[in-house]
């Protein structure tokens, strides 16, 4: 009887070390993945914040036009004899965007 139990000790402090082994690879493994994970990261960082700042040079141009646009509009509808004609349409002022 004595000796079953060390066999059951002994197997288990096999069991044990394996798992031990085996938490180390993974521990190892997920070290691996986040800097693969970091690695591709920084190769998509420039790409995406090159593309975001066009994206944004073009929204501030498109602004731009629009505010333009917007100020040839107001200032027509203000002159005469723009403004009787818009008047009788009822156009209004537009505001800018901001």
């Amino acid at each position: 009887m004595m000796l079953a139990a060390w066999v059951v000790l002994g197997i288990l402090a096999l069991a044990l070390a394996a798992a031990g082994l085996w938490v180390a690879g993974a521990v190892k493994d997920l070290a691996a993945l986040k800097g693969a994970i970091d690695l591709a990261w920084s190769d998509l960082e420039a790409p995406l914040k090159r593309r975001q700042d066009e994206l944004e040079g073009q929204a501030a141009r498109q602004r731009e036009a629009y505010n333009d646009a917007v100020n040839v509009f107001n200032i027509r509808i203000a002159r005469f004899p723009d403004n009787l004609l818009a008047g009788l349409l009822g156009y209004q002022r537009h505001d800018y965007f901001r």
